[in-house]
């Protein structure tokens, strides 16, 4: 989803969430701020060419949740270093 689209989303899912109680988990490709890997630049080029969509950096998602009023918790690493858990509080 575009950033737009993608707060409107957030802030729906945040309404809904019990400060002190929910968590959001986002699984996916986080990408590198500099040097992505192959398999990450090809992820990213297909979302653009799939659906005009893109892969995100860390410090990208974070600001699209606290855009959202979510607090950025931390980032838990997948068995390859692309791919991972960040985890928002309201």
């Amino acid at each position: 989803w575009p950033d737009k689209e993608c707060v409107d989303i957030l802030k729906i899912v945040a309404d809904a969430m019990r400060p002190g109680y929910s968590k959001l988990l986002i699984n996916g490709i986080i990408l590198r701020e500099t040097g992505a890997t192959y398999f990450e630049a090809c992820k990213d080029f297909g979302m653009m060419a799939a659906m005009s969509a893109k892969e995100r950096t860390l410090p990208q998602m974070i600001g699209l949740g606290a855009e959202a009023g979510l607090r950025y918790v931390g980032q838990h690493i997948g068995q390859h270093a692309d791919n991972g858990i960040i985890e928002f509080e309201r």
